[in-house]
């Protein structure tokens, strides 16, 4: 026998009703269901998320932030981004950690009006050409880091940290000695003082390819007046480079010198050159 509801006009059976019933009870249950599986990915989220507390064990789960610690700790030095500006940001950060600007003897001046180092005492070089990078030093006890910067104003590149030098190291005999060898050799170029120049000179003296000797050169800057373009070479200033032995050059890198035996040479001309 065959049993019937009547409802709105409309009849159904009995097994019509227990199949709406079971679907009602199936939605529910996924409803409930999807609402656990919310709730379950906000509390991960938010455990996430949670700030790390001193006392915290820092897992491989947030790399950024074990880096950022990591930094935090290492002798001190502050944390900086890729980009941010040296000036307003990163120098405030040293000072307020206790870090000093620490030039040394053979550091470029900065030109009047250059917006890269200019009032940075800490500046030991800058680029003339190029990304316009910069190089600056900082002391914290017997700590020294290089800032790197690049572009203008500057802005943060790396840093990485120095060794000391070892009060008779060649390096710091060099230093010590750069200054009064580049007054003299500036002093000669102004004058046009070739005999001073040439004692200033390696016996091995490199012209570029020319394969001329040092007096040679002398005779043809003579020659061909070249005084000026070389004065405004040396106006310009020198910049560390890296060599095996302590070494400079111009800021073009054309003029390339070496300390050697205890003494300052003109070596080569080199770089980019003049045409």
């Amino acid at each position: 026998m065959r049993h019937f509801i009547k409802k709105t006009g409309k009849r159904f059976s009995i097994s019509a009703v227990a199949l709406m019933i079971a679907s009602v009870t199936m939605a529910a249950c996924t409803s409930t269901a999807v609402n656990d599986n919310r709730q379950n990915n906000k509390a991960a989220i938010e455990t996430t998320q949670k700030p790390i507390a001193a006392g915290d064990k820092i897992t491989e789960k947030t790399p950024e932030t074990a880096a950022n610690a990591q930094t935090n700790q290492t002798d001190g030095l502050p944390v900086f981004k890729t980009g941010e500006d040296y000036k307003s940001s990163v120098r405030v950060k040293m000072l307020k950690a206790g870090w000093k600007p620490a030039r040394t003897e053979n550091a470029d001046k900065c030109m009047d009006g250059n917006t890269r180092c200019e009032d940075f005492p800490e500046m030991e070089n800058c680029a003339g050409s190029g990304q316009g990078n910069c190089k600056f030093r900082w002391q914290r006890d017997k700590k020294i880091v290089a800032i790197f910067t690049v572009d203008d104003p500057p802005f943060y590149k790396s840093s990485e940290f120095e060794a000391p030098a070892a009060p008779n190291s060649p390096q710091n005999a060099a230093d010590k000695s750069w200054e009064p060898f580049w007054t003299s050799f500036s002093a000669a170029i102004n004058a046009k003082n070739q005999t001073d120049l040439k004692k200033m000179m390696s016996d091995d003296f490199f012209d570029g390819g020319g394969g001329g000797t040092a007096s040679q050169w002398l005779k043809a800057m003579e020659r061909n007046n070249m005084w000026s373009i070389y004065q405004q070479i040396v106006a310009a200033g020198t910049k560390a480079d890296e060599c095996a032995i302590p070494c400079r050059s111009t800021k073009d890198g054309y003029l390339v010198f070496e300390y050697r035996n205890g003494r300052w040479l003109w070596t080569e001309l080199g770089g980019e050159g003049r045409e």
